[in-house]
Formats: C-alpha cells, sequence, structure tokens
C-alpha cells in the first residue's frame, strides 16, 4: 500500500522542521512512497532532501479555491517546473463551474495546463468531487479530463467539507474504463481527500481492481494522496 502513496503536505506556511522530518521518514520508511506532494515553494527543500530516491516530486496550482486567473495558472506552472516538479496536479475551476456547469471552460483549462508541461511531467487533474454532487457531472468532466490529455484523474483537495467517496470514484473510474476502450489510453485514477486507515485505502484499491483490472495496481496508474495514512502504515507492528 505504501507503493502506492503521494505522501502529502500542503500547508501555506510549512514548517521547515516537519518538512525536513517528513522526508527523513520517508527515507526510512519501509517500502518507498510514490511520490510527495508539497506546494510549489517548499519543492526545492524536498527535491534537495530526497534527490537520492526516484519518487515523483509532485505539487498543485489553481489550489485549493480553483479561480487563478489564467495567468495566475501559468505562473504557478512555470514556479512549479522551475522548483523541480515532476507531476502537477492541477485543480478544475470548481466554483465556476458549479455556477454556470460549462463543461467546455473546464476543457479549455484542461487543455491549457497539458500544453504547458513538457511530455514527461504528469497531469492529474483534481475534480474536487466533494463539491460536485451529481454523478453524471463527475462523469462527464472524467471523460473531459481523459480527452483533454490527464494522465490521472484525482477526486478532491482534501480542504474542502467532504473529500473522496466510492459513489464518486465509480463514475472516474468508468469513465476511464470507457476511454480506454475507444483510445487504449490508460488514465490513472488518484484517491485523495479524507483517506487515513489501511481499510479505507483498501476499499478503493478492491474497487479498482473491480472496475479497471488488476492492470491498474501500479504506482504509474494508481495513488493515494494521504498525510496522516503514511504515518499509520510506517508506525512498527507490535
Amino acid at each position: 500500500m505504501l507503493s502506492f502513496l503521494d505522501v502529502t503536505y500542503l500547508e501555506e506556511n510549512a514548517s521547515l522542521p516537519i518538512l525536513e522530518a517528513l522526508c527523513q521518514s520517508i527515507q526510512h520508511a519501509p517500502q518507498q512512497p510514490a511520490g510527495i506532494c508539497v506546494y510549489a515553494h517548499d519543492l526545492p527543500q524536498v527535491v534537495k532532501d530526497l534527490h537520492n530516491l526516484t519518487l515523483a516530486f509532485v505539487t498543485v496550482v489553481n489550489f485549493p479555491n480553483g479561480n487563478a486567473s489564467n495567468a495566475q495558472l501559468l505562473s504557478q506552472i512555470k514556479a512549479a517546473l522551475k522548483n523541480g516538479a515532476t507531476e502537477i496536479d492541477a485543480l478544475i475551476p470548481f466554483q465556476e463551474f458549479l455556477h454556470d456547469r460549462d463543461f467546455e471552460e473546464v476543457g479549455h483549462f484542461i487543455e491549457t495546463c497539458r500544453l504547458e508541461l513538457p511530455n514527461h511531467v504528469k497531469l492529474k487533474i483534481i475534480l474536487e468531487t466533494g463539491e460536485i454532487n451529481n454523478i453524471e457531472d463527475i462523469y462527464r468532466l472524467s471523460m473531459i479530463a481523459c480527452e483533454k490529455g490527464a494522465d490521472f484523474l484525482k477526486t478532491s483537495t482534501g480542504k474542502t467539507k467532504s473529500g473522496a467517496t466510492l459513489e464518486a470514484t465509480q463514475a472516474m473510474m468508468q469513465a476511464i474504463h470507457d476511454y480506454y476502450k475507444k483510445s487504449n489510453k490508460k488514465v490513472g485514477i488518484k484517491i485523495s481527500g479524507g483517506v487515513r486507515t489501511p481499510e479505507e485505502a483498501q476499499a478503493y484499491i478492491d474497487q479498482t481492481k473491480s472496475i479497471l483490472g488488476e492492470s491498474w495496481m501500479s504506482p504509474s496508474l494508481f495513488r493515494i494522496g494521504a498525510s496522516k495514512l503514511f504515518a499509520v502504515l510506517c508506525k512498527p507492528s507490535n
């Protein structure tokens, strides 16, 4: 399970000692996680502390409110790349979408992100499914993200009242499945927002196997974004 984890520390005013301690925990973890996810201004520190590992260096853009202007978005992407990001988790303008349900505008946002990134940098699109309650909308947004070049679909920021749910991920995975059937391209899934225990994580692993199959059971296609879960998995068993 550790190998699927994007260890997350997303605090605007991150504590350097906490950040350094987290990097040390990753260095000494019983199994290397898939990645570490921090704000762009914290990337240089984690890249320095973890340069000897092959994990992904992940950051976020248009986060956590989803209301950055186009100029701000491009600036954030530029900073992320400069600071060493190998993966970018981009939050769709979900508040605007909830207001006008403009699917085309969401597609344009995703397209803009993809065009700004080198091919080797993975793009993970955050749908904030806890705020978008309509399952049909979640499916349609998921399909748009796949079609516009997302490498992963991600449930949520973890900053809203409701995070990941099995109902939302079912719709997202069904879109990934349907897109794969017509394009032969595999898009990954990242579960984020409220996954704190191995039992909760296992439910999503089982769901992914059921809908998408065993071939998705790789860090290149399946991730769990969490902070507390990492500590639980690293705790020595009695």
